[in-house]
């Protein structure tokens, strides 16, 4: 059994004496032809930067530094002073009935404000704020958008056409239609 290995030790051996060769062979080695040395090129002076007039850009910390604090939570809804916003309530937890909503300058009974009008998706929007809150105004009753729990809208009110060319809103009071009520 131990003249296979002895065997196959001798073979690597051979093989490895066998690729060291002898001594290479005499390669003379031509080098390529120089290239006439060029004068030295010396880079253009820097160009001044001709005044135009234009103030820098402040620096990162310049701009947190001249901005106060704001809210926690820039995205969450802001209060009326006074008001309470539950998820999932009607008018009925905040106080407010279509009966005891104000009259504004304008004839509006709603206690609504609109503050501005948009289209997503081929549906119209409306912003809007209203004691119970602020928050999307869509077409249909208590003008709940899909998926909203609460509404803007007194009991009884409802969104009936958002013009967002005009940049305003048609609500109805128990199914009869008021004046429009637009941006301000």
């Amino acid at each position: 059994m131990r003249a296979p290995g002895a065997a196959a030790c001798l073979l690597i051996g051979l093989v490895l004496t066998g690729c060291a060769g002898g001594e290479p062979a005499d390669v003379s080695v031509s080098e390529p032809p120089r290239r006439p040395a060029q004068p030295a090129v010396e880079p253009d002076p820097p160009r001044s930067i001709p005044d135009l007039g234009l103030t820098p850009l402040p620096t990162p910390q310049q701009v947190q530094a001249a901005g106060g604090g704001g809210r926690v939570d820039p995205f969450a809804a802001s209060l009326v002073p006074g008001a309470s916003v539950q998820s999932g309530l009607g008018t009925e937890a905040s106080g407010l009935s279509s009966e005891s909503a104000s009259v504004d300058a304008s004839g509006n009974s709603s206690g609504v404000t609109l503050t501005g009008v948009l289209r997503v998706g081929g549906q119209q929007r409306a912003l809007a704020r209203s004691a119970l809150g602020s928050g999307v105004l869509c077409i249909g009753r208590e003008g709940r958008c899909e998926g909203d729990r609460g509404s803007l809208l007194p009991q009884g009110w409802s969104v009936l056409a958002i013009d967002v060319q005009r940049g305003c809103i048609r609500l109805a009071r128990n199914g009869e239609p008021q004046a429009p009520l637009c941006m301000a």
